[in-house]
């Protein structure tokens, strides 16, 4: 529904002071501001305070050790002082103080300290650290993993030790061998939480960890991946709590189970999700993107997956996610080991769920539940109406490509209608898929000077083939391999980006301002519609006035005034009589001043 133009927005005073608060602490956190931020600059108010506390202690919920501990660590950092964490084990809680050698920091601070203390921990194996691990990452000490013969004890300088001898967050990271950037990423994929905060739940949501909620919103990235909503819900709760995983597929009217039993204890919603994006992108690696049970158990435990088939076939083995994960490496060195990116197995998780279009447009959590895959349809269509040449041809490629069936695209020019008939080499394809497959297609058109693409022209963007820019000895032919032609080779989509020459950011941001500007157009048309009606209306109203004005003057009448059956006769009464203004007698003639004498003359003296 769009607002009336001319509709005035009237906002309260503390609502504007409280969005502008909440802006700066975005910024604030998002940067990792120095001391200078909102808060210290009273910016903040107490009631913001705390929603910054919930907010950043939400991230770190699981490194903590408890909802309570994360709390704690977020206000002693931020207030420079005393923290103290509680840990319970076997029936007995022991309680460990952290001093913060820095003082007071900013919330920007604290979450960026915190950041590279739980990936410095993460990297040496430490997935589920304790209170004394996390004492030792921030002010400094040693770290043990493994047992026996096998155990290795390392010595940490600390994050908040290396932050007060003047080094900054980038120099830390560097320091410690990791990525800033990573660290933050996984800070914020990483509290138990964060799916539905970043959903656009209430606060109130976040401070009590929902576990079907982060359940249903991590499940939803790997619907496709899993074969079923049933099954992507069951990877998540048995890899979150350290259980049995039963995964169920039909085939040819035929049942089967899978169990795969995951060889690392609990895993945070965190190490799930990236447990999961990573064996997604092994797979799809190596050109598997229908997975049964078998090939993510394989994925996942290890095993191994057979592509092809007869005298093509080929058998690759799995080493497993999780056993590697369970190996003490970190997600960073699983992804090397697999020979995949992390970033982009994260970022094709995040853009592969059956419904994830429909929650990135802030549909009701109810939507992304029951999957309307009518409503998604429409949404993702909308993404792609221009580049398609017309609503119709949009919707009939975002089914085709999501059922892996033919589609017919239309194009009408010079009164004659021509038809392109694509078949997708790729098979089904989730809805996130899809608009990543669309997104590059129109990308790579774009980038060979092709902005109003016909059938033709999509069709070898997407199978592959040739595309003709300019005419006559101006005339240039492009290549191009096809986005889908390339991903049934196994690509993933960051790889398909690349081989084409285009940014997978860039195209998923031109993707989305595509459906911006087209609502856009739509608003303007409504409102010029609005306005021509308007104008014509006033028009009608108008001519009828001045018809019926014209009319009136033939007729010496007026419809709406009654006719007078005697006007009074005003002629025999007279005006009274107005005296004359007395006359001012002239002022009296003023005499000439006295001539004033000369001074006389000063005599010199000599």
């Amino acid at each position: 529904m769009h607002r009336a133009m001319n509709s005035r927005l009237i906002v309260p005073a503390g609502a504007l002071l409280a969005g502008t608060a909440a802006l700066i602490l975005t910024a604030a956190v998002a940067a990792g501001a120095d001391s200078g931020e909102a808060d210290e600059a009273g910016m903040m108010n107490p009631m913001a305070s705390a929603q910054a506390t919930d907010r950043i202690s939400d991230h770190f919920v699981t490194f903590a050790g408890g909802e309570v501990n994360a709390t704690a660590l977020v206000n002693g950092l931020h207030d420079g002082t005393a923290v103290t964490l509680t840990s319970t084990a076997n029936g007995q809680t022991t309680t460990t103080n952290i001093t913060p050698p820095t003082g007071p920091m900013g919330y920007g601070n604290v979450f960026l300290s915190l950041a590279l203390a739980e990936a410095e921990l993460t990297k040496l194996g430490i997935t589920q650290p304790t209170a004394a691990d996390v004492q030792a990452a921030l002010t400094g000490g040693s770290v043990t993993t493994g047992s026996g013969a096998t155990a290795t004890t390392t010595a940490l300088t600390g994050v908040l030790v290396l932050r007060n001898q003047g080094q900054g967050f980038g120099q830390i990271a560097q320091t410690f061998g990791v990525t800033l950037r990573s660290a933050v990423a996984a800070a914020r994929a990483g509290m138990d939480s964060d799916e539905a905060a970043e959903a656009g739940r209430p606060g109130e949501a976040m401070k009590t960890p929902d576990r079907a909620r982060a359940t249903d919103r991590i499940g939803d990235h790997f619907v496709t991946f899993a074969g079923s909503e049933a099954n992507a819900d069951a990877l998540v709760t048995g890899l979150h709590d350290g259980t049995v995983v039963s995964l169920t597929s039909t085939a040819n009217g035929q049942t089967t189970t899978t169990m795969i039993t995951p060889p690392a204890g609990q895993l945070s919603y965190r190490n799930v999700y990236l447990s999961l994006a990573l064996a997604e992108e092994d797979l799809t690696k190596l050109g598997i993107t229908q997975p049964t049970a078998a090939d993510i158990q394989a994925a996942l435990t290890g095993g191994s997956v057979t592509t092809g088939s007869g005298s093509t076939a080929v058998t690759t083995p799995l080493t497993g996610v999780l056993v590697l994960h369970h190996q003490g490496q970190s997600f960073s060195q699983i992804a090397q080991t697999l020979g995949v990116n992390l970033q982009t197995a994260v970022a094709d998780a995040r853009a592969a769920t059956d419904a994830n279009e429909a929650a990135e447009a802030g549909r009701p959590e109810e939507a992304m539940k029951t999957r309307h895959s009518g409503q998604v349809t429409d949404h993702l269509a909308d993404h792609f109406a221009t580049f398609a040449g017309g609503e119709d041809n949009a919707t009939a490629l975002v089914t085709g490509l999501r059922d892996g069936t033919a589609f017919t695209l239309t194009d009408t020019a010079n009164g004659q209608t021509t038809t392109t008939t694509i078949t997708p080499a790729t098979g089904k394809m989730g809805f996130g898929n899809v608009f990543l497959a669309l997104a590059l297609a129109e990308e790579d058109l774009t980038k060979a000077g092709v902005s109003q693409p016909t059938g033709a022209d999509i069709q070898a963007a997407l199978d592959g083939g040739s595309v003709t820019t300019g005419s006559g000895s101006a005339a240039v032919t492009t290549p191009l391999p096809g986005v889908l032609a390339l991903r049934n080779e196994g690509q993933g989509f960051g790889q398909i980006a690349q081989t084409l020459g285009v940014s997978l950011q860039t195209a998923i941001a031109d993707a989305r301002a595509g459906t911006d500007a087209a609502e856009s157009a739509e608003t303007a048309e409504a409102a010029e519609a609005g306005h021509a009606a308007a104008h014509a209306a006033a028009m009608r109203l108008s001519s009828a006035v001045a018809a019926s004005a014209n009319a009136n003057a033939a007729s010496g009448s007026h419809p709406d005034l009654p006719a007078l059956s005697h006007r009074p006769d005003f002629s025999a009464v007279s005006r009274p009589q107005v005296p004359e203004r007395p006359v001012i007698p002239m002022r009296p003639e003023i005499s000439q001043r006295p001539e004033v004498p000369q001074r006389p003359e000063i005599p010199v003296h000599h």
